[in-house]
């Protein structure tokens, strides 16, 4: 009996170990998953390529809401080139992936934090939302962009992630953001 008593633990206890390192080895490869996205998108923006559409398309907002009469962002893509629009373009669509990827849980909180966070809030808020209160007001149709675009500006304007608490949900590991400068231009950043 004693045999059979110390067979079953030693099964048990094998099982447990295997399903707690089955556990614990897939969070640690969600977690480098995540690091991985994140810095595949950090780089995505700060290539050369970007950094021209970053630069163009800023200028075009920039021009766009100080005329006489703002555009909304529907309205600039109707009165600029193609090629302006392709910057303008791949810049939001950038900034929807960057949404799209955060809420879904695949970017790594602690290094969006200190990669992509900071410039997103400030496009959004110096450009962005801007061109989108001017389609709100005209009661224009959304892109396909806008909704994940402002839920994502929402949360950051909130706060933002301090070290992350294993077992916690996301709004149990954020604190408040520290405004940044915002004179700085954010194209050249």
């Amino acid at each position: 009996m004693e045999f059979l008593s110390g067979l079953i633990g030693a099964i048990v206890g094998a099982v447990f170990g295997a399903l707690a390192t089955s556990y614990f080895t897939g969070r640690e490869q969600q977690r480098q998953n995540q690091i991985l996205t994140t810095l595949r998108l950090y780089e995505q923006y700060e290539m050369t390529d970007m950094l021209q559409s970053r630069i163009k398309a800023t200028a075009l907002f920039k021009q766009a809401l100080e005329s006489k009469s703002p555009l909304s962002i529907r309205e600039l893509m109707a009165t600029t080139s193609p090629e302006e629009w392709q910057h303008m373009s791949r810049l939001l669509h950038f900034f929807e992936q960057v949404a799209v990827l955060f809420e879904a849980d695949y970017l790594d909180k602690k290094l969006f934090q200190v990669t992509l966070a900071v410039p997103f809030r400030e496009y959004y808020k110096k450009y962005i939302q801007p061109l989108d209160r001017i389609a709100i007001q005209r009661e224009e149709q959304d892109f396909r962009w806008t909704q994940p675009v402002r839920r994502l500006a929402e949360k950051l304007e909130l706060a933002h992630f301090s070290e992350v608490v294993p077992g916690a949900s996301a709004d149990q590991n954020i604190v408040p953001l520290p405004r940044t400068n915002s004179d700085q231009s954010i194209a050249t950043d």
